[in-house]
């Protein structure tokens, strides 16, 4: 079994679970799937119905789309994968001697991943 077919029959067993258990109710629902190349993350993005969320966030770049109003799932890849680091600017950084340092942001050339 390929670890997409394990994915799929264990979500398909949370899914049975959550039905057989009704005595408890769910906030919310977020499904991380984490992509391991630039490819995969990509084919991911052009799968998910319209609208779809990009952004970053830690060491991963993320785009999500909201089924429902509590079901939301993401797809996500380590930001390296996807983009490129570019430095954005400086900020002041409070010490014994002021001084200034750069400021880095991720830059994701893809238009299919590129966060707006």
């Amino acid at each position: 079994m390929t670890d997409r077919e394990q994915s799929i029959s264990g979500l398909k067993q949370v899914v049975s679970w959550l039905e057989a258990n009704p005595e408890f109710e769910i906030a919310d629902m977020d499904i991380l799937i984490r992509c391991s190349t630039k490819a995969d993350l990509t084919a991911f993005v052009r799968a998910l119905p319209n609208p779809v969320q990009k952004y970053s966030g830690g060491m991963f770049f993320f785009a999500k789309h909201h089924f429902t109003d509590t079901v939301s799932l993401y797809g996500g890849v380590e930001h390296e994968k996807v983009c490129r680091r570019g430095e954005k600017g400086t900020r002041v950084v409070p010490a014994q001697e002021e001084h200034e340092e750069p400021v880095y942001e991720w830059i994701c050339d893809d238009p299919i991943l590129a966060v707006k």
